[in-house]
């Protein structure tokens, strides 16, 4: 589901949610909702509906949604254990403990991260560590 640059908010990633929560599984999973009006609540929502379907790979497009660290959260449990993951937050005005977060959720597991882009986001020195130890 590729959303990204409309004007999709969160009434509809609740929906997307929603039907997500009825899915059994998926192995693989591609979201993207950069550039669109949804707030780190429908973030949430959708990442906390991920988070059961112990998927093989996870592609996420968030640019320009801004990260709290409740958000963060939320996406470091969708991640699981998904061994492939490519995450574009560029533009997310991220701040360090948010990276901090996503990027122990990545080094948890054995997975191939592909790809984190962080640019234009507002992350300094604390989190690009944090986020690197991901690429082992």
């Amino acid at each position: 589901v590729d959303v990204g640059q409309s004007r999709v908010s969160n009434p509809g990633a609740f929906a997307l949610a929603a039907a997500l929560a009825k899915c059994k599984s998926a192995a693989e999973v591609q979201l993207g909702f950069g550039q669109t009006r949804l707030t780190e609540e429908g973030l949430s929502c959708v990442c906390s509906a991920l988070a059961p379907l112990h998927l093989s790979a996870i592609i996420l497009d968030c640019t320009n949604i801004p990260l709290t660290e409740a958000a963060g959260g939320h996406m470091a449990a969708a991640l699981g254990t998904a061994p492939v993951v490519h995450l574009q937050l560029s533009g997310c005005d991220m701040e360090d403990r948010v990276a901090g977060v996503l990027g122990r959720a990545l080094q948890s597991a054995p997975r191939r991260v592909l790809r984190i882009d962080c640019c234009r986001g507002g992350v300094q020195d604390d989190g690009a560590v944090a986020m690197a130890g991901a690429l082992r």
